[in-house]
C-alpha cells in the first residue's frame, strides 16, 4: 500500500536513543528549499560563474517542514529539549542527524510506512 500525503510517522533513531515522528519531503517543497538556498554568481556579462548552496540552510529548512515531534533530545544538563523550529534547527546543524532525517523523508520509505508495519504483524 502507497499512502500518499504528510502521514506522521515515528522513526526511531536508536543509535541516538531518539525518536522522530516525520513527514515525508514532498518533491515540491524539496525543490523551493533548493531554490531559497542558492545563489548565483555572475560575472560583469551575466554568464554563470558559481553556484553556492547553503547546505546548513537547506537542512534546517526540511527540518523544519519534516520533523513534527522527537523524544531523547535533552540539553546540556539533560533536560528534555522540546520540539521547536529553533531548536529543529540546532538537530539539523548536527551532520549525523541530516543524514538520518533525509534518508527517511526522501524516497518512499515514509509512504510505505504501513505495508511495512502490516507486514511485520502477519
Amino acid at each position: 500500500m502507497l499512502v500518499l500525503g504528510g502521514v506522521k510517522q515515528r522513526v526511531e533513531w536508536s543509535d541516538a536513543g531518539v525518536w522522530l515522528d516525520l513527514v515525508p519531503l514532498p518533491e515540491d517543497a524539496d525543490q523551493r528549499y533548493i531554490e531559497q538556498t542558492m545563489t548565483e554568481v555572475r560575472d560583469d556579462d551575466g554568464k554563470l560563474t558559481n553556484i553556492h548552496r547553503d547546505t546548513a540552510r537547506y537542512a534546517q529548512l526540511v527540518g523544519r517542514h519534516c520533523i513534527k515531534d522527537w523524544g531523547g533530545v535533552v540539553d546540556a544538563d539533560g533536560q528534555p529539549v522540546a520540539c521547536t523550529p529553533e531548536a529543529i534547527d540546532d538537530l539539523m546543524r548536527i551532520s549525523q542527524a541530516q543524514e538520518f532525517v533525509f534518508s527517511r523523508v526522501k524516497g518512499l520509505a515514509l509512504y510505505r510506512r504501513q505495508e511495512i508495519d502490516d507486514a511485520g504483524n502477519a
